[in-house]
């Protein structure tokens, strides 16, 4: 699912810059990295929530 949303982000970012071939290849590895812990981030903020909820239902 993440996988499908980070092509059709990163097609709508190459969409608003544009960028030269000798930039494109610096800028993508960056922003690729950037949106994989971006991405690892919020999978953890996900499960903080989650183990919330979890923890209340059961004691709340």
């Amino acid at each position: 699912m993440f996988a499908a949303l980070f092509d059709w982000k990163e097609g709508h970012v190459a969409v608003f810059i544009k960028l030269d071939q000798e930039y494109a290849a610096e800028f993508w590895p960056i922003y690729e990295k950037y949106e994989q812990e971006r991405a690892a981030i919020g999978s953890g903020r996900i499960n903080l929530i989650e183990n919330i909820h979890r923890y209340v239902r059961k004691y709340g």
